[in-house]
């Protein structure tokens, strides 16, 4: 398909040629061209640039396929088309004429080539960067979750509730850690499966004990004292915890 597509270019030039050397350059407007021009100047590198039915003539090709033999041709088949033209030799313009098409059409496609490789090199470097881009989103949301990690606070107060019973504890650890392996020892040393539930977080000591005292009010209080909790005492005294910043009223009719 490739050399079917080939043929109407070489021979444009060829008939191009035949008309240019058979009439004598009789019409002005073929005269002016700058491949005539060249061609009758004797100047074989500028007619083989100014080669038609090639966009924009061969100077990119040329620059492209310069190892590959193509130039060689280009300009060789323009020194042809010279020296017929001066002898009078329509024969030797045409071979000049068909030499210059092969190394255009070499040229051409080398020309391509090279683009696509250009193309090809622009789309690895944006993929790269898109790459990039998307490790750097990744490496800072890591960022943002270890800093989101880091200000929560250590300390745990939750809640166990034995679904069979119906029972209710309020309980504190000290670390997330602490708060799972405590389910566990809840479970054994009472042989039940419990539910557990986070209450609410703080930092370990007063805060922990005041978060711990208020939940334990807001349920209902210790059972011992005609609440519904299972817990044998409260977290803080009354006094202690006002004193620490407390402010849940006690549940129980004095």
């Amino acid at each position: 398909m490739r050399n079917i597509n080939k043929v109407p270019q070489r021979i444009g030039i060829f008939v191009f040629l035949f008309i240019v050397c058979a009439f004598g350059f009789a019409s002005n407007n073929i005269i002016k061209t700058p491949l005539v021009m060249n061609v009758r100047a004797g100047n074989t590198r500028a007619a083989a640039l100014a080669l038609p039915f090639v966009p924009g003539g061969a100077g990119t090709a040329l620059k492209t396929a310069r190892a590959a033999g193509a130039a060689t041709d280009l300009v060789a088949g323009a020194g042809e088309m010279v020296e017929g033209v001066k002898k009078g030799d329509v024969a030797q313009v045409a071979l000049g004429a068909l030499r210059m098409a092969g190394g255009a059409g070499q040229a051409s496609s080398m020309a391509k080539a090279a683009r696509g490789t250009t193309k090809s090199a622009a789309d690895a470097g944006q993929a790269a960067s898109s790459r990039r881009a998307a490790q750097g989103g990744a490496e800072e949301a890591a960022s943002v979750r270890a800093s989101a990690e880091a200000e929560v606070p250590e300390g745990i107060v939750y809640k166990r509730s034995n679904p069979e019973s119906g029972e209710v504890y309020i309980g504190q650890t000290k670390s997330a850690e602490r708060y799972r392996a405590r389910q566990g020892e809840h479970d054994r040393s009472l042989g039940a499966q419990h539910e557990y539930e986070i209450v609410g977080r703080a930092e370990p000591g007063t805060d922990l004990d005041v978060l711990e005292e208020t939940s334990i009010r807001e349920s209902g209080g210790i059972e011992k004292r005609g609440g519904n909790l299972q817990n044998k005492r409260h977290q803080m005294s009354e006094q202690r915890y006002k004193e620490a910043g407390g402010t849940t009223p006690l549940p129980y009719e004095e």
